[in-house]
């Protein structure tokens, strides 16, 4: 069930904040602090976290002086950064900034600009969270195989739970013998693509005659291998 969930970690691009883990370690009363000058924009914070399935961005912030009140937020899902808010913001409140839908995300970046005519001051960014889930790694059952021939099969498997996000792969892997259970290390065949919940098959050829085998259906989505 999707929740707030706070980051793991940050990005600090320019070297240029200072105690960056306050901006998230669940304390209002301490923030990461940048001294901003008049008519400029502090450099980016990135806040980052394991991949999480996420439509919505809140984050608590303020500044040493009233004229630091405009935020830029940017976010990072599918290889490239897109654009969340660039505006005012009221000092010392709860902020929620939706996306536009819901991606698989990994980092916020945050920057404040001090609109002063002649004074500088520290912006200060006190606690940021993710809405949604930690993407995990996908459910996958093995059925039987059909269609066995000497040299050949049909892999029969099934996708239960997409763990928050679509499998980038799913196929079988398979090894000679009776016991043990294959890894994507052994032979595999597979298909590459966007994969939800679901049955799907994958025909298994070049098999050597008169030997058993070993079959295990899997997929893999940004958590990894189920």
């Amino acid at each position: 069930m999707a929740q707030w969930l706070s980051p793991t970690g940050h990005i600090d691009y320019s070297l240029g904040w200072i105690s960056e883990i306050l901006a998230y370690n669940n304390n209002l009363l301490n923030c990461a602090s940048y001294l901003v000058d008049h008519g400029n924009w502090t450099t980016f914070l990135g806040l980052t976290r394991a991949p999480t399935s996420c439509s919505k961005v809140r984050f608590y912030a303020g500044g040493e002086i009233s004229d630091i009140n405009t935020v830029d937020i940017n976010v990072y899902y599918s290889g490239a950064w897109h654009p969340v808010y660039e505006g005012p913001f009221t000092h010392k409140t709860w902020i929620e900034k939706a996306i536009g839908s819901t991606q698989i995300v990994t980092v916020f970046s945050f920057r404040f600009y001090n609109n002063s005519a002649d004074e500088p001051g520290d912006a200060l960014l006190c606690d940021v969270d993710f809405y949604g889930d930690t993407v995990v790694i996908p459910t996958v059952t093995t059925q039987d195989c059909t269609n066995v021939t000497n040299v050949s099969a049909t892999g029969n498997g099934n996708i239960t739970d997409i763990g928050y996000a679509n499998a980038t792969i799913r196929g079988f892997c398979y090894m000679e013998g009776t016991s043990g259970n294959p890894t994507i290390a052994n032979s595999n065949v597979y298909d590459t693509g966007s994969f939800g919940v679901g049955a799907y098959t994958k025909g298994i050829t070049g098999l050597s005659p008169e030997t058993n085998y070993r079959v295990r259906a899997y997929a893999i989505n940004v958590a990894g291998i189920g």
